[in-house]
């Protein structure tokens, strides 16, 4: 069992073809999408544990799955589309939800919402990944800047990107969360497809059915609605297709990579 990135697991994988009877349970990264459709602007109170908006509760769910351990979970919320009509507002809202998003020690007081990177060499991707995006053409909202602490700390970033492409498309294990604005349904569900993963994604609506055409057309293990992607149940199933693994390696399925099984006809013999 596997926890990590593509190009290990791959490596995994490679390593056993030709010992077909081990089971190899790989659950690698992602590149997940959270779509912000446009109710969410008139959508009522209610939502959330602070009961506010549906726009607010979208905003804070966002952040929250963008930005937790430092962007250094595989579910983090790496790419946010959202409807061109809404797209202004909440643009605004997240990067000021974002800029008062603390890093810091863990002992520090008040406790930051980020602790460090994993190493330096993180840190210096992060910042590589924000200089290619400027390179293309991308704005940047909120530029990710190092601290002057011991450790490998970063505060959060934010990215408008034109459009998402799968040839472009990677995986950035940081704080750093990109934003597209798009003018339909049809096309936020193709730009939520438009990658190599297929872990997470989060839907923000209080339209059942646009909820249920969005479940059943992403290209994703975990579909969630009006919640974060950096969230799972140990009751459900967890995994992911394309280069995020090899769809249930985890959660309620894990058993099925720890046991075999074995089948048994049994025709009972006549009774004497």
């Amino acid at each position: 069992l596997f926890t990590g990135s593509w190009p290990v697991g791959r490596a995994i994988l490679e390593a056993n073809l030709d010992r077909p009877g081990r089971i190899v349970a790989l659950e690698l990264g992602g590149s997940n999408p959270a779509l912000v459709l446009p109710d969410v602007a008139s959508a009522g109170d209610g939502f959330g544990a602070g009961g506010g908006s549906l726009f607010d509760h979208a905003v804070l769910e966002c952040m929250r799955a963008a930005f937790i351990t430092t962007g250094q979970r595989c579910t983090c919320t790496r790419r946010i589309i959202v409807h061109r009509s809404v797209a202004p507002r909440f643009i605004e809202a997240l990067v000021r939800a974002a800029a008062r998003c603390t890093a810091g020690p863990g002992d520090a007081s008040p406790a930051p919402f980020m602790g460090p990177l994993v190493s330096r060499a993180a840190r210096d991707a992060v910042f590589a990944f924000v200089a290619e995006h400027e390179r293309r053409g991308s704005r940047v909202h909120l530029r990710p800047e190092a601290l002057d602490a011991p450790g490998w700390f970063v505060t959060p970033g934010v990215i408008e990107v034109e459009r998402f492409d799968r040839a472009t498309d990677c995986e950035c294990f940081g704080p750093v969360v990109q934003v597209a604005a798009v003018d339909s349904l049809e096309a936020m569900i193709a730009q939520a497809n438009a990658t190599d993963f297929g872990l997470a994604a989060s839907v923000f609506t209080a339209d059942e059915r646009a909820w249920n055409e969005c479940r059943e057309s992403i290209r994703s293990g975990l579909v969630n609605w009006n919640c974060g992607t950096a969230g799972a149940s140990g009751k459900l199933p967890f995994g992911g297709l394309g280069r995020s693994g090899n769809l249930r390696p985890a959660g309620a399925f894990s058993v099925d990579y720890c046991a075999f099984p074995k089948a048994s006809m049994i025709e009972a013999p006549p009774r004497r």
